[in-house]
């Protein structure tokens, strides 16, 4: 900048110096994961090379080779489980497993035997699992808990079928075709049945919230009779209604009850009450009863006390309703002093008549008879 060369300085740059400390631990962790996956390249070559050790064991009679068979098989498999291994050692590693077997199936004439063998049993197999899927495919599903069971039998065998090896390249195609459409076809069905279910769901949680309105209309309702009628049909018109999912069911269940509750629990309210006013005028008939035969007891000149049993009269028959399961009792204990009255008392068929006649116009007075 037309300065002095001599006092020229290099002065630190702060994002030079972060840059540089950003760049070292990406380096050091590069380095890791590299020593990482050499190590894991040395581990897998180790496991490769025991496997190789192994099969070069197996390689010794036919007979011995037959029982090892399955070994073998899984030997391969774990084989294919490894992957990266040192890219120096990767072709020599792949002719010595090459090499032996090879020399494994030679051994025992399976090279290609073996494999038809495999493919013969591999196709058996299949065509049992096939067989077993669509017998599950035709059993009948009344129920939800039918459709889950078959639905994880059929998850079973199709784990089953992953276990299973290729059958012949002409066939195999075709089994797989046939068990597919077996699979398909069920859960094609399945969820077919869920939609419908799903619809009527639905349309049941609609006819529910209906129910609701009408009991809702109906819960500050005081014609006690006629209302209670009208909610306990709705009460019988919801239990005809099906299924819906459950928590929502609980909830239209809760709002509906609610709505029903409030109504009977206003006139159970309002009954008590009545009942109340019952029990009481029950004590004072039973009390007017007692004073009469006291009366009765005493035995005074048949003027007087004919009047006072003609007041106790008026005054039983004024007392408004007692509860209906006493009501006939009660009336029939008074009845029964009256008649006990004019018997001992030889009142007159005439005066009698008019007394009875007098008795029953009350009667009708105090609603219908009520006693």
């Amino acid at each position: 900048a037309g300065g002095d060369p001599e006092k020229f300085q290099i002065l630190p740059d702060d994002d030079e110096q972060a840059f540089k400390a950003e760049m070292t631990i990406i380096k050091e962790k590069r380095q890791k994961a590299f020593q990482e996956l050499e190590q894991l390249k040395q581990d897998n070559l180790q496991k490769k090379l025991e496997i190789i050790e192994k099969i070069k064991a197996m390689v010794t009679t036919a007979e011995e080779a037959n029982a090892n068979f399955q070994n073998f098989k899984a030997l391969q498999a774990e084989w294919k489980e490894i992957k990266p291994v040192p890219a120096e050692k990767a072709n020599e590693l792949w002719r010595n497993y090459q090499l032996y077997v090879e020399q494994f199936y030679d051994l025992i004439n399976l090279n290609r035997e073996a494999r038809e063998y495999d493919f013969k049993k591999n196709l058996e197999k299949k065509t049992a699992l096939c067989e077993k899927v669509e017998a599950i495919v035709k059993e009948e599903n009344k129920t939800n808990a039918d459709w889950e069971r078959h639905t994880q039998e059929i998850l079973d065998v199709q784990q089953e079928w992953k276990k299973i090896g290729f059958a012949a390249p002409k066939v195999n195609q075709k089994i797989f075709d046939r068990f597919r459409a077996a699979c398909d076809g069920f859960f094609g069905r399945k969820n077919a049945h869920y939609k419908e279910r799903r619809a009527q769901y639905s349309e049941n949680a609609d006819k529910k919230r209906e129910l609701i309105a009408k009991a809702k209309e109906l819960m500050d309702s005081t014609e006690w009779r006629k209302t209670a009628d009208k909610l306990i049909e709705l009460q019988k018109e919801w239990k005809t209604i099906g299924q819906v999912p459950h928590k929502l069911g609980d909830e239209l269940w809760k709002e509906f009850r609610e709505a029903c509750d409030h109504f009977f629990d206003a006139r159970t309210a309002a009954f008590a009450d009545v009942h109340k006013e019952e029990d009481e005028n029950l004590k004072k008939k039973q009390e007017v009863i007692a004073r009469l035969q006291a009366l009765l007891d005493e035995g005074k000149d048949e003027g007087d006390l004919q009047k006072k049993v003609q007041a106790l009269s008026d005054e039983f028959f004024a007392i408004g309703h007692v509860p209906m399961k006493q009501k006939e009792k009660t009336y029939q204990a008074f009845r029964a002093l009256l008649d006990k009255f004019y018997k001992e008392l030889h009142v007159n068929s005439s005066r009698r008549r008019m007394d009875n006649f007098r008795s029953n116009l009350r009667q009708v007075a105090t609603r219908g008879g009520d006693a």
